[in-house]
Parts: C-alpha cells; sequence; structure tokens
C-alpha cells in the first residue's frame, strides 16, 4: 500500500510526496495512477485530505521526480504552471525558435500560452505536445491555432492506452498536414541506444514508419539527454532516416489522393503551392527556391509533400531557422537578393555556385514582383541554370 501526500517530505518508504495540491479532489477511487511512463501502477482505493490511499497493482523501483499520470481523470491543473512561466521567460530571453506545450487538454489552452507570449512581447511559434486524450479528440481545431505538433508517444500511450498510440499517430499526423503545420514524432525511437550502440530492427522500423507517414521531423529525448551514446543514437537516426527517404517510394509522398485531401481551393496560398509543386516535380526539377520574408509560402509547399527540395531564402535569421523544421525545405539566411529586381536572376547563380544545381539543371523560383517593396509570394518562373 502507498499513500500520495501533498506537501510532505520523504521520511516513510510507503509515502510517495506529490507536489500537486487538488489531487485528491481530481481524482476518484478504482482510478489507475501511472508512474515512470507506465512501468509501475497502482488502484486508489480511498482519499482523505490532500492523501491519496493505492494498492500497488505492479511494482518496481521508482527514482525521484519521475512523471505521475492518471488516465480517466481530467486534472483541474492549468497546462501552464508556474515553472512553465520562469521556463517561458527563459527562453525569450534566449532567443528559442520554438517553444512546445505539454499535456494541452484543449485549443483554449494553446491560446492561452500565445496570449501569455504576446503579453511578454514575444512572437514565438508554439508546438502542440499531443499527449492527452482531450487532445486527440480535438486534434483539428488544435491543429489550426497551433504553429507545430508533436506526437509525445510516451504519456499519449499512458493516457490513452498503449495500444492506440499507432492509431492515433496516424490521425495526428493527417490532422497536421491537413492545416499545414509541421509534426514531429518523438518518444523512445531508438530507446534501447539509451543503454546500448546498437537499435533494434523494430526500432529501426519505427523511424521508417514515421518517414512512411509523412511526418516531419522524428525527435531523441532520453537517448541523447541521459544515454550513453547520444552522438551515435544521432548519428544512427539520420542514417536510417536518409536511407528511407532516399529510397521512398514516391507514390507514398505525394499520391493524388493526399493532395486532394489537403487542396484548399479557396486559399491563394494553397492553389499557388500546389501547383508549383506539380509543376516542378512534372519537370524533374532540381530545386524550388522561394525568396520568403515570413515564411508562409514555404510552409504551403512543404504541405504538398513534393518530391523537389524547397531551398527557401529569408532575410530574417529566425525564419531560416524555423523553415528548417519542415520536411523538405532548406532554410538559408541571406538579404542580398532583396536589393534588386535582378534578384530572381541572381539567386540562380548563387544556387548553382553553393553546389545546390549544376548548369542545365531546371529550377524553380517563387517571390514577390516586385522584390524591392517585400511583396507577398505572386510570381512564379521557370528557369534553366546557364
Amino acid at each position: 500500500e502507498i499513500t500520495f501526500i501533498y506537501g510532505t517530505e520523504q521520511k516513510e518508504n510507503n509515502v510517495i510526496p506529490i507536489d500537486y495540491e487538488h489531487l485528491a479532489q481530481d481524482v476518484h477511487v478504482g482510478a489507475k495512477i501511472l508512474l515512470d511512463d507506465g512501468l509501475l501502477s497502482m488502484e486508489i482505493k480511498k482519499m482523505e485530505g490532500h492523501e491519496v490511499f493505492c494498492q500497488v497493482t505492479h511494482g518496481g523501483y521508482l527514482k525521484s521526480r519521475k512523471g505521475v499520470n492518471f488516465p480517466g481523470c481530467r486534472l483541474s491543473i492549468p497546462s501552464t504552471t508556474e515553472k512553465d512561466t520562469k521556463d517561458m521567460l527563459f527562453g525569450i530571453a534566449h532567443h528559442v525558435d520554438y517553444m512546445a506545450l505539454s499535456f494541452v487538454q484543449s485549443a483554449q489552452d494553446v491560446l492561452k500560452f500565445k496570449d501569455m507570449l504576446r503579453a511578454l512581447g514575444a512572437q514565438i511559434p508554439v508546438i502542440t505536445k499531443v499527449e492527452m486524450l482531450g487532445a486527440v479528440e480535438q486534434i483539428e481545431q488544435i491543429c489550426q491555432i497551433s504553429d507545430g505538433i508533436m506526437v509525445a508517444r510516451g504519456d499519449l500511450g499512458v493516457e490513452c492506452g498503449f495500444a492506440h498510440v499507432a492509431v492515433f499517430q496516424k490521425k495526428i499526423i493527417e490532422a497536421s498536414l491537413k492545416f499545414g503545420k509541421p509534426v514531429i514524432v518523438a518518444t523512445q525511437m531508438l530507446d534501447s541506444m539509451i543503454e546500448n550502440r546498437r537499435p533494434t530492427k523494430a526500432e529501426i522500423c519505427d523511424v521508417a514508419n514515421a518517414v512512411f507517414d509523412r511526418a516531419d521531423a522524428t525527435m531523441l529525448s532520453g537517448e541523447t539527454a541521459s544515454g550513453k551514446y547520444p552522438d551515435l543514437a544521432v548519428k544512427t537516426m539520420r542514417d536510417i532516416l536518409t536511407r528511407i527517404d532516399d529510397n521512398l517510394n514516391q507514390a507514398l509522398v505525394s499520391d493524388g489522393l493526399m493532395m486532394q485531401r489537403l487542396y484548399d481551393e479557396n486559399n491563394f496560398q494553397d492553389v499557388f503551392a500546389s501547383t508549383t509543386t506539380e509543376l516542378a516535380d512534372k519537370l524533374n526539377a532540381k530545386a524550388i527556391v522561394c525568396l520568403t520574408l515570413t515564411g508562409t509560402i514555404a510552409k504551403h509547399l512543404a504541405k504538398f509533400r513534393s518530391k523537389t527540395p524547397i531551398i527557401a531564402f529569408s532575410p530574417r535569421p529566425d525564419i531560416a531557422r524555423r523553415m528548417s523544421l519542415y520536411r523538405g525545405i532548406l532554410g538559408i539566411h541571406n538579404n542580398t537578393f532583396y536589393d534588386t529586381d535582378q534578384a530572381f536572376n541572381h539567386i540562380a547563380e548563387f544556387v548553382k555556385t553553393q553546389g545546390f544545381v549544376a548548369p542545365g539543371d531546371v529550377i524553380v523560383i517563387t517571390g514577390g514582383i516586385p522584390v524591392s517593396a517585400m511583396k507577398s509570394t505572386n510570381t512564379l518562373k521557370i528557369h534553366r541554370v546557364s
């Protein structure tokens, strides 16, 4: 028997201190409590004051500061805690490219977090970590207001049941694609490399499956945070992704059915991006090169998962960095192409001298004319490199 008590210290073996004050009010008898990504579990027997009495169902060794999950219980704890606010201030001060919000239960949690950022004078994009059943149920509303999505499979499996993770992963990725938001697949992708120099075959297939699902990025966590071989884990992940990407059947990447699902005929940027990617693919272009101030058109291009690499130039270094999260985009900071309306010719020469293309290659260039006026993208040019 184990008792969770708020506001106490660890003095007895059968007492676990917990820093959530309203736990006893938010849970119910018969509910499960899972610790350390579900490795340990117990059932609630009764509550008295700030104390929650439980019976261990699956025991084990519990380390300090491990995560606690309450599947089937809706906690009144806010998605943004006091520690989150301190972390937010740290991130703003150090000019981070993205911020990720944990344990989102509704679209309102994301809006509140964005309001806090704006109140602090920051325009940092927010990545929503989907790890609660409520977030899965509201995934389309959350995708619309988020700047990116993370499939946080550790807590998602604990909260929703491990058997649902694969189906939920596909559902979350498809919603992210629909709204053109980058999606990251995370947690235990190469988990065995925390202790070993090689991944299992199942882990290799798991990473490959994220590519087949059309995710933008995969993420390492424990492998690099506390593993024995962090650099090797990164190299291994990169090798798997590159090999799968290079050999991927193109029908999986830009099939007509997927294009039909993603295409919004009432959205000018969707129409432009869809036309551009289809043209580039049919021409076997070596690159789609776009001049963009905000990165918006590059993100729309990435939405359609073209086989043609996208090279996105922006005069803003923060935008160039952020665009690199999107699948298929290479973001480059360069402001020399905004001084003249000969920019399209100059940029073709630049990508050749940088080794991205060779003489005779076809590239498709997009941008706003006149360039010097920083117009929104309104021009598409087919260019053969000389």
